[in-house]
């Protein structure tokens, strides 16, 4: 019997602008979904990623599983859960539906004898394609794609033409260490989006220039992560989110949080640096420095950008 397990993930710049062929950088989250083969059908119904997923023709497994058939599955997706005082479960926003198309994906090849890490761009493709149909075409793909390498890329996606690109350990200048903190509310990530490309759809030239600033701010930043200095970064995402905020309020986007403003301000006074994630309005706030983290109440994730999560 299979098991395969897919880390979270974390996009630290580039929302919002890798839909326009801006680059994101993306770290994979020390959270895992845990997918298992066993022998009968499972109790719970499948999440529908995982449903897409087990329909999907996947070329590859077509001979293994015409004889063999598809497998019954165990879905662990507690770690990307947390816990509220009232015991209701609430999804942290770390690509748990990113997570369940790759390692359907991955236990299919798994179960057929292939070598999956000969493959992981055909596994990238079709836990995009997996994920574009269970979210109705939505997202950009990078999501995917941190869940298949498992380690820190660069992403970015031009015309359904993607490019990812490892940032190894070897080639890092400077890793500071990286917090997530819970916003203690879900965000409506799609919601979000939409209002994003509306915005940008109805707009005029003025709009165009301001998207392409986004982009290129990006890109910058996809240059700068573990490489520039602290102080250059910490520059650049100043423009970046200043033009977030620009945007945000044009296309009526609640991206920053009273929690957002509140843990900026604290890790700006401590020397750090904090900012949303994805789509913004909820799920996790980005935190670096080294930081008196016991002052904050909030869940934290720490971070461990050392190695590779990967399992694929």
């Amino acid at each position: 019997m299979k098991k395969v397990r897919i880390p979270g993930k974390v996009m630290l710049s580039g929302e919002y602008a890798v839909l326009y062929g801006g680059t994101a950088v993306l770290v994979p989250v020390p959270r895992f979904l845990e997918i298992t083969e066993i022998s009968n059908a499972p109790e719970k119904p499948y999440p529908r990623v995982v449903n897409v997923g087990l329909e999907y023709k996947i070329t590859e497994t077509t001979d293994y599983e015409s004889k063999h058939g598809l497998p019954n599955l165990k879905i662990d997706n507690r770690e990307f859960y947390s816990e509220d005082t009232d015991g209701k479960l609430t999804k942290l926003g770390l690509g748990l539906s990113a997570a369940e198309a790759v390692g359907v994906v991955v236990i299919r090849y798994k179960r057929a004898g292939i070598t999956v890490a000969e493959h992981k761009t055909d596994i990238t493709r079709y836990g995009m394609d997996i994920h574009r149909k269970a979210q109705s075409g939505f997202g950009s793909g990078a999501d995917v794609a941190l869940c298949v390498y498992g380690e820190p890329i660069r992403f970015c996606n031009i015309d359904n033409d993607f490019h990812i690109e490892l940032i190894s350990d070897d080639n890092r200048i400077n890793i500071m260490p990286i917090t997530l903190a819970w916003t203690g509310q879900p965000a409506d990530t799609r919601g979000l989006v939409q209002r994003f490309q509306i915005w940008v759809k109805k707009g005029g030239n003025k709009t165009k220039k301001i998207v392409s600033h986004l982009v290129e701010i990006s890109n910058q930043l996809g240059k700068a992560w573990f490489f520039a200095s602290i102080q250059d970064l910490f520059i650049l995402l100043d423009e970046f989110n200043s033009i977030m905020e620009h945007i945000a309020n044009k296309a009526q986007i609640p991206y920053k949080l009273p929690i957002h403003g509140k843990i900026e301000n604290w890790a700006r006074k401590h020397g750090g640096y904090a900012k949303p994630t994805g789509a913004g309005g909820g799920d996790m706030i980005l935190i670096i420095g080294d930081l008196p983290f016991h002052e904050l109440k909030q869940v934290l994730i720490p971070l461990k950008l050392g190695g590779s999560f990967s399992e694929v």
